[in-house]
């Protein structure tokens, strides 16, 4: 975990102290001779607001996410050292694509065969957040929904539990 890297750096005499706002806990203070560090909390509290999401009234592109998906999806991942996007298009077949969108980054793409998907034109997602949910789940029962309008769905059943990941398109800059 990050808290147990960040103590690894530090000597044997460790203070440990905690940053308190209006009766929630923040942040854990750790310190030695050398280093000071600062180790978020995971406060329920201390998570920003998130707006609702207002759902597409269709998506164009539907496909389920399997242990082949997963595995070429993260092994394209860590093959370019990680990367902050990751484009979706279909014409037909669902291409896949991580790299950044100059012409001069270096990329890797794959593709999906579809019966289920209309036309989308090139959508791009975080590249990593894709990674975190596909690395953090088993995706036995999964799918994934991309809309016209930029929002990606990502719907996961395991066991007698489930969960919804909504991530909104990239904007170019």
């Amino acid at each position: 975990s990050s808290l147990l890297k960040m103590l690894s750096i530090m000597e044997n005499n460790i203070n440990i102290s905690f940053l308190n706002e209006q009766f929630t806990y923040m942040n854990m203070l750790v310190s030695d001779e050398i280093y000071k560090g600062s180790f978020s909390l995971a406060d329920i509290h201390n998570l920003p607001e998130v707006p609702d999401i207002v759902e597409p009234k269709a998506y164009e592109l539907s496909i389920n996410i399997d242990k082949t998906f997963k595995d070429q999806y993260l092994k394209a991942y860590r093959a370019l050292g990680s990367t902050n996007r990751f484009t979706i298009q279909s014409d037909g077949n669902i291409k896949f694509t991580l790299g950044n969108k100059e012409s001069y980054a270096n990329k890797v793409s794959f593709e999906k065969e579809s019966d289920e998907s209309l036309p989308l034109t090139p959508k791009s997602f975080s590249g990593e957040a894709v990674a975190a949910i596909l690395k953090n789940n088993d995706c036995e029962n999964a799918r994934m929904e991309v809309s016209e309008e930029g929002l990606m769905k990502i719907y996961i059943q395991e066991n007698k539990s489930s969960v919804t990941y909504y991530i909104v398109e990239l904007e170019d800059l």
